[in-house]
């Protein structure tokens, strides 16, 4: 860790003082310097400054630390009672964003002790360049960037999209962004129309979808509530309840790697759970993260080893515009490490990447019935290409398939049992949830429909 590094994270959160509630009348920011959400501020400004509505304690600070916090030199100090200043390096064609005050940490406060409720400050850098050879770096990384699209993008002839008549249509904005920033802008609204939530672009320490998915889960914590009596949150990701009848239940909300310790917990969980008459294992929250740390809990249910997926990575040049197929395949744990009893596997619209993954892991059970909606359908092992002008693509690699090797991009996986609920019925109680403990406490009259796999 560089020393500039190492001085803005201790930098990052000045803490003095007591930290009292938040009050009726709280001060407020009358006055940031950048203004919150500036663009293309001059990379030379040397400090931060905040003006408030009133006088304030001059003793203490709580610039709250984020990823794309600026570097900075010294403390910050108080000029007069009302304005703060924070010097800092800045660098151009970057985005910044600090807090003033956030939750844990509320020592801006009034001089009566009533602290700033917290505010968030976003601003971005400009350029260094010439108008002349920013345009020639923006034609050149344009150019990079259709060739990589064409030759690695996995998913490039889904939507049938007629990409020479996108480029032609866009070439122009592009090529005059006066900035790398207003580049990677346009070029994002230009990729919007593939509708691919894993092709994003990195520069100036942010990373920028190129697509946001509008779906409403069909799920509802206050809901499980209702219906699980003793719910429990274990963790960040985990919560565990037992039904009546003795049925488990266990919410897992996300497959992200940073949540790798507290996913650990679940081998526990499952453990603790052997002798429950069934298994409901809820995923209706989770869009995904990584597929082996949702392994690691599908080969509880897995008995031997079995292809639970395919995929095939974009080869521009072959006939069909893939190479081979590969099989992932998925092994069941050592006998006392597995769960015997029926599940019920509860999925919906909110599903997609990895935790797909985990739905087509799942459908490999012994015994392991989905219950729900439609997951999303969306999965690309993106992969990263460096353009001439520093902004990282990440474009999807492959395409996913299920084990029959029919792909599943923009579709989505099936339930075995479809439920469809309002948003207002999961707010007092889960429909879902009571369909599952009626499949398993009767087994045995499952329907055909049920019993047959759908995807």
């Amino acid at each position: 860790m560089t020393a500039e590094r190492r001085v803005a994270l201790v930098a990052a959160c000045w803490l003095w003082g007591a930290i009292p509630a938040v009050g009726q009348d709280a001060p407020t920011v009358i006055e940031l310097k950048p203004a919150n959400g500036a663009t293309e501020v001059d990379a030379n400004t040397s400090e931060l400054r905040v003006t408030f509505d009133r006088e304030m304690e001059t003793g203490n600070f709580s610039f709250c630390n984020d990823p794309q916090f600026p570097k900075v030199r010294g403390k910050p100090r108080f000029v007069n009672r009302r304005t703060v200043v924070l010097k800092v390096r800045l660098e151009p064609e970057r985005d910044y964003v600090l807090h003033l005050n956030c939750p844990k940490f509320m020592n801006f406060q009034a001089a009566d002790g009533t602290p700033l409720e917290p505010v968030l400050w976003k601003f971005s850098t400009g350029a260094t360049r010439s108008k002349s050879s920013q345009k020639t770096l923006n034609k050149k990384s344009f150019k990079e960037l259709m060739e990589i699209l064409k030759n690695e993008y996995s998913y490039f002839d889904r939507k049938k999209i007629d990409w020479k008549k996108l480029e032609r249509r866009h070439r122009k904005r592009i090529a005059s962004a006066k900035t790398t920033q207003k580049w990677v802008d346009r070029v994002v609204r230009m990729l919007s129309v593939a509708e691919d939530l894993h092709m994003t672009l990195e520069f100036g320490g942010s990373l920028r979808g190129t697509f946001i998915r509008k779906v409403r889960p069909n799920f509802d914590l206050e809901g499980v509530k209702a219906a699980i009596s003793g719910l429990q949150q274990r963790n960040r990701a985990v919560w565990t309840g037992r039904t009546e009848g003795d049925f488990g239940y266990v919410l897992i909300a996300g497959w992200d790697r940073k949540l790798e310790q507290e996913l650990g917990e679940l081998q526990s969980v499952l453990e603790a759970f052997r002798g429950t008459q069934g298994l409901i294992i809820d995923v209706r929250p989770n869009s995904g993260g990584d597929e082996n740390l949702a392994r690691a809990v599908a080969s509880w249910f897995i008995e031997g080893e079995k292809v639970y997926a395919k995929n095939a990575n974009r080869n521009a040049h072959s006939k069909t515009g893939f190479g081979r197929t590969y099989s992932r395949t998925i092994k069941g744990n050592d006998a006392l490490r597995t769960y015997e009893r029926p599940v019920c596997v509860l999925m919906g619209r909110a599903n997609m990447s990895s935790c797909e993954a985990f739905l087509l892991m799942m459908k490999q059970g012994r015994d392991v019935t989905l219950v729900g909606s439609r997951s999303y359908g969306s999965s690309g092992n993106p992969k990263p290409f460096e353009l001439e002008n520093g902004v990282i693509v990440n474009v999807p690699s492959w395409k996913a398939m299920r084990p029959d090797g029919t792909p599943f991009e923009g579709e989505g996986l099936l339930p075995d049992i479809k439920i469809k609920v309002s948003p207002d019925r999961l707010k007092t109680g889960d429909p879902i949830i009571e369909r599952a403990l009626k499949h398993l406490r009767d087994p045995n009259k499952r329907s055909a429909r049920e019993k047959k796999p759908r995807d």
